[in-house]
């Protein structure tokens, strides 16, 4: 969307978010796989999810498709990482997510926020870490 490649937007910290996660598992000489709109394969590249990102508009109606996917695959103990914003679509893949760390997979939610956002925008993300927690699920507003 218009949002991500401005660097104080949402959409753009979820971008980066979600290229610094995936690049700390690497790192770490984790394996994982990204779920990307419009993909019909998981990446599993930092360059290919880098440019995925960079090439694929933002699509909120893909986030539940996209969890779904990633929770078709997960195998017990399987850890899933989702970057989300604080508005959207998020508080509706939290029964997928419940279901997961029910089959005991860890599962982390970060919130991507504007460096810059409002008290509104503050709250909604708040607000969603602690659905998240409440469904047993950690999350983290990020910045925080």
């Amino acid at each position: 969307g218009a949002a991500t490649g401005r660097a104080d937007s949402a959409a753009e910290q979820a971008v980066r978010l979600c290229v610094g996660v995936c690049d700390a598992a690497q790192a770490q000489g984790m394996r994982w796989r990204a779920y990307v709109p419009q993909r019909a394969l998981p990446l599993r590249d930092p360059l290919a999810l880098r440019r995925a990102l960079a090439e694929t508009p933002a699509s909120p109606g893909s986030l539940m498709a996209d969890v779904a996917r990633a929770a078709a695959k997960a195998q017990p103990g399987e850890p899933l990482v989702v970057v989300v914003t604080a508005g959207g679509l998020a508080r509706q893949v939290l029964p997928t997510l419940q279901t997961l760390v029910a089959r005991g997979c860890p599962v982390r939610v970060f919130i991507a926020l504007e460096p810059k956002a409002s008290p509104g925008e503050r709250g909604q993300a708040d607000a969603l870490q602690t659905q998240c927690e409440a469904a047993g699920v950690v999350a983290r507003v990020c910045p925080p």
